[in-house]
């Protein structure tokens, strides 16, 4: 039930964000891509894909803290 609640709240994230947390941490088979290579994809500096994760994970916490699934 976790991987499904995960899947479907990864999946509700803004396309952006999806893209990079997806890629960063190799979700659902795709490969690990590095900072420098998303950063090249969406034309962005490495830091500022960084701060994407960043708030994309925030996001995925977030929801899933409201879910039930992680505590405070």
């Amino acid at each position: 039930m976790l991987l499904k609640s995960l899947e479907r709240v990864v999946l509700s994230l803004p396309e952006k964000y999806r893209d990079i947390v997806i890629h960063r941490f190799g979700l659902f088979g795709k490969e690990v891509l590095t900072l420098d290579c998303l950063g090249e994809m969406y034309g962005l500096s490495k830091e500022r894909v960084r701060q994407l994760q960043q708030e994309g994970v925030a996001k995925l916490q977030n929801r899933l803290r409201f879910d039930g699934w992680v505590s405070n």
